[in-house]
């Protein structure tokens, strides 16, 4: 009888992933860097729309890879990190301090 190893296929119970503690601070800080940028100026809005790109990225590999869950969170953090971005970038193109 040959032997198999059961250790990937044996079920642990109904449990979900730990939710992805990135993905909940990219959306955080993702929807702070819009008022942020616009209120404080370019480099404040840059400090905080960066980290949650990142975070929120590292949290989408997390979560395709099935070791955490909270994918519209970190589509959250990232999408409203590169608008944190952008939309300074706009203001101050088209709004150039005197």
């Amino acid at each position: 009888m040959p032997q198999t190893d059961i250790s990937d296929s044996t079920p642990v119970g109904n449990r979900k992933p730990p939710s992805a503690v990135a993905a909940s601070l990219a959306s955080t800080l993702g929807i702070l860097s819009i008022p942020l940028g616009v209120l404080l100026g370019f480099l404040a809005g840059i400090l905080v729309a960066v980290p949650a790109t990142i975070l929120g990225s590292i949290a989408l590999r997390h979560i395709y890879q099935g070791m955490a869950i909270g994918r519209k969170r970190a589509l959250t953090g990232v999408i409203t990190g590169v608008i944190g971005i952008t939309v300074p970038l706009v203001v101050l193109l088209f709004f150039p301090a005197p």
